[in-house]
């Protein structure tokens, strides 16, 4: 296991009954799988930070440790590969407002929806209301 590091993801709890990854036939494995082309295009895109390339910005991400499905809105440390550093301590209550981050949570919703929609309309899932959570995610 590397290295953990607190973050906020805009998502859901995980239903107990959802398998979102298993070796091709998960759910974010056939997301992942419909979005194919379009991950494609994204990995060579050279005017996008590391965080937003491929996958990452398509794809929710998991917090195993919490059970949370969803999109990093930010996440404590610095020079990590796929997420927006936290910039300083921040009130929980004032986050959504703060304009460190309205651009990547407005990212965050607009990527979950989409991907909600999908997995209503193709796979039946219809989850709970999305929400912020502050979760732990691996870095390293």
């Amino acid at each position: 296991m590397g290295q953990l590091v607190f973050g906020i993801i805009f998502g859901v709890r995980i239903p107990n009954d959802l398998d979102v990854c298993n070796d091709k036939d998960g759910l974010l494995d056939k997301w992942e799988a419909a979005m194919k082309e379009e991950i494609d295009a994204l990995r060579n895109d050279p005017s996008l930070e590391a965080y937003e390339i491929g996958r990452y910005r398509i794809v929710p991400d998991v917090s195993e440790e919490y059970e949370v499905l969803g999109f990093w809105v930010a996440v404590g440390g610095r020079g990590l590969s796929k997420k927006k550093n936290m910039e300083s301590p921040i009130s929980f209550a004032s986050f959504e407002k703060d304009d460190r981050y309205t651009i990547a949570l407005e990212k965050a919703k607009d990527r979950w929806f989409r991907f909600a929609l999908w997995a209503e309309s193709h796979q039946g899932i219809l989850f709970q209301i999305p929400e912020l959570w502050l979760a732990q995610t691996e870095v390293a």
